[in-house]
């Protein structure tokens, strides 16, 4: 079976500048977990936080509780987790319409680093 690869299609990125919600995007990582299911990786901050959402496509994973994709994204290589985790999970549509997991995670607040993402961030231009 394959999975769908999360459409961001309908994002505006603020690279350069805060959006209208004080939001400012860093840089993207694109990936495939072991089971062949794509994801896509994006680091954004806002005020004093550094936070990256993790959007993959939901199949076979709607039970799924806050600490399982902790362990997903940490067996995954993905993240590594300092303490915590800090991150909150939810089903959404992408640019398609299609269902995924939007998994935001806070990196770094004002108490230091909680968790640190283990491939290159590529940075938006």
């Amino acid at each position: 079976m394959e999975f769908i690869e999360p459409d961001r299609s309908n994002y505006i990125v603020s690279a350069h500048k805060p959006n209208d919600e004080g939001v400012r995007d860093i840089g993207f990582v694109k990936g495939t977990f072991l089971d062949g299911r794509p994801y896509r990786l994006e680091c954004w901050c806002m005020d004093e936080l550094i936070m990256a959402s993790v959007f993959f496509d939901e199949r076979y994973l709607t039970a799924w509780k806050r600490l399982d994709f902790a362990l997903l994204l940490e067996l995954e290589g993905v993240l590594q987790f300092k303490d915590g985790p800090y991150l909150q999970a939810g089903r959404m549509k992408d640019g398609k319409g299609r269902g995924i997991w939007a998994v935001t995670v806070m990196l770094k607040d004002d108490d230091g680093l909680h968790a640190e993402v283990l491939t290159p961030v590529q940075r938006y231009r």
